[in-house]
């Protein structure tokens, strides 16, 4: 299943969409009791241009730096991020150069410098291995939650959540993760769902992916159901822009 998207990428741009749900025999509480084990994980909240608003997730990466998906900032009019009960406007936004609203999955990355500390005693670092495909990891975001039976459940909710996975592929630019029944299943089985973008997956202690989106066919596109497949932007690929930019942004 999973070789037949990877293939099919490039063509199904219509198909994509940021939505994935949990383990449906997995309490949802679990999850949201190993997201608190995430601080480092916080909420972004914003307006469009015109007004729609927006919400996903970030990774803390620094004191004042955050980490996240460059689509989240498509015609982006304000915004600030969470950190449990700080508010921290976001200073500067850099979107990688390469980055293309319209091509799916290629640099969707984003690193910002926000105004205040985040404060946290510990940051993650930067996976910087080649050797993410087979790996468990952990994923964890602001989203929406349903089963892999359901599909995404409607609710206005806001909670963090975070669960494991298998990466089951990877390319140039993407690690792909997909719902898995009985064989290789994780203890706590997850996909990101719409509020996860941006949000981040973990190998060890490192930042190995950034949540970009799901891919699904038209039939189930926005349900996440067993089938679909999620893609996080290859944290490893981009490792000496995110220090480059990250070093520059210090010096504001």
């Amino acid at each position: 299943m999973i070789k037949i998207f990877l293939v099919l990428l490039a063509i199904v741009y219509g198909t994509l969409s940021f939505s994935g749900t949990i383990d449906p025999s997995t309490p949802d509480e679990k999850y949201i009791n190993y997201g608190s084990k995430f601080p480092y994980i916080g909420q972004i909240i914003g307006r469009k241009q015109d007004d729609t608003p927006y919400s996903g997730s970030v990774v803390a990466y620094k004191n004042n730096i955050i980490i996240t998906a460059a689509h989240i900032f498509h015609n982006n009019k304000t915004c600030v991020v969470i950190f449990s009960t700080k508010l921290l406007p976001i200073k500067k936004i850099v979107v990688h150069q390469d980055y293309d609203y319209e091509k799916f999955g290629r640099h969707d990355i984003a690193v910002c410098l926000v105004s205040g500390d985040i404060g946290l005693d510990w940051y993650p670092d930067i996976y910087k291995d080649n050797k993410e495909n087979g790996s468990i990891c952990s994923l964890a975001g602001y989203g929406s939650t349903g089963t892999f039976i359901t599909g995404i459940l409607p609710s206005k909710e806001s909670k963090k959540r975070a669960g494991s996975n298998i990466i089951d592929a990877v390319n140039e630019y993407l690690l792909f993760c997909s719902p898995s029944v009985k064989i290789d299943k994780t203890e706590l089985e997850f996909i990101i769902a719409p509020g996860d973008s941006g949000g981040g997956l973990f190998i060890g202690n490192d930042l190995a992916g950034i949540h970009s989106g799901v891919i699904e066919d038209k039939i189930n596109k926005g349900k996440s159901k067993y089938g679909a497949v999620s893609a996080h932007t290859r944290v490893s690929v981009y490792k000496d822009w995110i220090e480059s930019i990250t070093q520059e942004l210090m010096k504001e």
